[in-house]
């Protein structure tokens, strides 16, 4: 029995890091895995004493297979960008898509190849696309796990924050 259930997406353009940022938290193999349409894990969580349960739709291919994640795309709360690269032409994709679907957090996380990577997103302009919607950024090396665990950490707080006020 969960105390909360929290449904997420992953999003990215191909080759972000998406399964990467998945594989590292649950300590999987890296090898090369490409994802073709959509990957489901479910993952427990714990937070305060409380029990989570993060239903997490892994992506493929950007937002080529359109048709078929659309329906995950309305089921998930919580929708995570994963980007490698300093374009925001994926975020304003994504965020065409949120006229159709009501996400309540977005977070967005930069995928930093090497520790001398400075790129920050104008985090000003982007909360502006909507500011019905939370938004949080994260400067991260998916391979490194310490980094990795920052992310459902602020997930669990977020969540049991929502839930507790």
């Amino acid at each position: 029995m969960y105390d909360y259930i929290i449904s997420a997406i992953l999003l990215g353009p191909s080759n972000s890091g998406k399964t990467t940022l998945i594989n590292t938290y649950l300590k999987k193999n890296l090898s090369d895995y490409t994802t073709i349409g959509v990957d489901f894990h479910k993952i427990q969580l714990n937070h305060n004493n409380n029990f989570f349960q993060l239903k997490l739709w892994d992506t493929g291919k950007g937002l080529l297979y359109r048709n078929i994640i659309d329906s995950f795309l309305k089921k998930a709360n919580i929708y995570i960008i994963v980007n490698n690269n300093t374009s925001y032409d994926f975020i304003n994709q994504v965020y065409e898509t949120i006229d159709y679907n009501n996400p309540k957090l977005i977070l967005f996380i930069y995928n930093k190849n090497h520790n001398n990577d400075n790129f920050k997103y104008n985090e000003s302009f982007i909360q502006q696309k909507n500011t019905n919607i939370l938004n949080k950024f994260f400067y991260i090396n998916l391979t490194k796990k310490n980094e990795i665990n920052l992310i459902f950490d602020y997930i669990k707080e977020y969540t049991y924050n929502l839930n507790n006020n």
